[in-house]
């Protein structure tokens, strides 16, 4: 693996990598591509985003856009919740006046 481009993005508190994974056998998961980055660049995995895993055909090559945030709260205010975490996750329950 190694970093093709990294830009510090102050404004939204966090550190944008595009990397290079050269694998053998099928395509990594968006899970295994996850664990992979964040032991290359000493990260927490929950303050880790795989954005984009691109691949052209027939190569053993993947590019992967990762965002690394600074703090759990700005990993909030600027990611989507997946919907199948959402799902998962307890709904509130409405208090009715």
């Amino acid at each position: 693996m190694k970093i093709v481009n990294e830009k510090d993005d102050k404004l939204f508190s966090r550190k944008e990598a595009l990397l290079e994974l050269e694998f053998s056998g099928k395509t990594p998961s968006k899970d295994e591509v996850k664990n992979v980055v964040s032991d290359f660049l000493k990260v927490n995995k929950d303050l880790l985003i795989i954005k984009n895993i691109k691949q052209r055909y027939g190569a053993n090559i993947v590019n992967i856009l990762a965002y690394t945030y600074k703090d759990l709260n700005s990993l909030n205010k600027f990611e989507k919740i997946n919907k199948k975490v959402k799902k998962e996750q307890p709904k509130k329950q409405e208090v009715k006046k």
